[in-house]
C-alpha cells in the first residue's frame, strides 16, 4: 500500500480521538454529555472497586505478634499498622481511606499515605486530607502462651 494511504475502515489513533472529541463536545445536542458521563462513571467504578478491595482483600486472616516486638510509637507491618501510646496498643488497617493505597510511610507522629499525602495520627484519625475518614481499627486479642504475651490480630476491619 502506498505511504499515507489507509485501508478502508482503518483509522489512525489521532483521527479517532479527534473525531471522538469533536463528536463528544458537539453543541446543542445530547452528545455533549457523553464525555463527562464517561469520566464520571469510570471514576465511580474505580472508587467502588477500591472500597471493595479494602473490605475483602484480607478478610478472615489472623496474625500473631509478640508483645515485645511492638515498639512505642508508630509501627508499620506488611499487613497492618500498630500504634503504642502511653501503654495502650491498637491495630489499624494499612489501607488509606481516600483511595485504598497501602500506607508504608510514617514520621514521628503520623502514618502517611504516599499516594496523595493523607496523614493519620496514632489513633488513625485524619490529621491531613484528602482522606476524610479515619483508618479502621482491627480487632485484636492479647493472649499468654508459654509465658509470652502475644497479640492475635484479625486482618479485617471492625471500624
Amino acid at each position: 500500500m502506498a505511504k499515507g494511504k489507509k485501508e478502508k475502515g482503518n483509522i489512525s489513533r489521532k483521527d479517532f480521538f479527534t473525531s471522538f472529541f469533536q463528536f463528544s463536545f458537539s453543541r446543542n445536542t445530547w452528545r455533549g454529555a457523553i464525555l463527562p458521563a464517561f469520566f464520571l462513571l469510570t471514576g465511580v467504578i474505580f472508587h467502588l472497586s477500591n472500597k471493595t478491595h479494602q473490605k475483602t482483600g484480607t478478610a478472615g486472616k489472623s496474625v500473631e505478634l509478640p508483645d515485645e516486638s511492638i515498639l512505642d510509637g508508630l509501627n508499620i507491618y506488611p499487613e497492618f499498622l500498630a500504634s503504642r501510646q502511653d501503654g495502650k496498643t491498637i491495630f489499624l488497617s494499612n489501607r488509606c481511606t481516600h483511595l485504598g493505597c497501602k500506607i508504608q510511610k510514617k514520621d514521628k507522629d503520623h502514618f502517611i499515605c504516599h499516594c496523595h499525602g493523607s496523614h493519620f495520627d496514632a489513633w488513625g484519625r485524619v490529621a491531613r486530607g484528602p482522606a476524610d475518614s479515619p483508618l479502621p481499627r482491627l480487632h485484636s486479642e492479647k493472649i499468654r502462651t508459654n509465658g509470652q504475651s502475644i497479640y492475635k490480630i484479625d486482618i479485617h476491619e471492625t471500624s
